[in-house]
């Protein structure tokens, strides 16, 4: 099942939506514990990627290509986005705003971006060559 692109946004922000739950909820309890902040966001968002995929892969996207191929492509856009995260988080932090408003804001500026590189990077129904 594919959705119509116009619908793939709200289904995006769904999947992104529960992903960034994820994601967090695992900041939130790593950063409660003591550990650094940015080294809690980064672990929350790694925590995310895996439940933001499977949900854009069979849901959003309904996609048959490569798994294997996507999901590397998946890292490579999700890792520049986690740069651009922890970049914006930081600056934030440095400029007065808590670490916990801090990446609510960058969480939010990732999200719009990753749509368009993931609809158009990830999941653009390029047929994997090495099949």
């Amino acid at each position: 099942m594919t959705l119509p692109p116009k619908f793939q946004f709200v289904g995006f922000i769904a999947a992104g939506g529960t992903a960034t739950v994820v994601n967090y909820s695992f900041f939130l309890f790593l950063f409660s514990l003591g550990n650094q902040y940015l080294l809690s966001a980064a672990a929350g968002y790694l925590s995310g990627i895996a439940v933001s995929f499977a949900l854009n892969r069979w849901v959003v996207y309904g996609s048959k290509d490569s798994i294997g191929a996507q999901f590397f492509r998946y890292l490579i856009a999700y890792a520049i986005a986690l740069i651009v995260q922890l970049g914006l988080l930081e600056m934030l932090v440095r400029w007065g705003v808590s670490p916990e408003w801090a990446n609510i804001f960058a969480i939010c500026v990732v999200v719009v971006i990753n749509f368009f590189v993931v609809r158009t990077f990830v999941f653009s129904n390029r047929k994997d060559t090495r099949q």
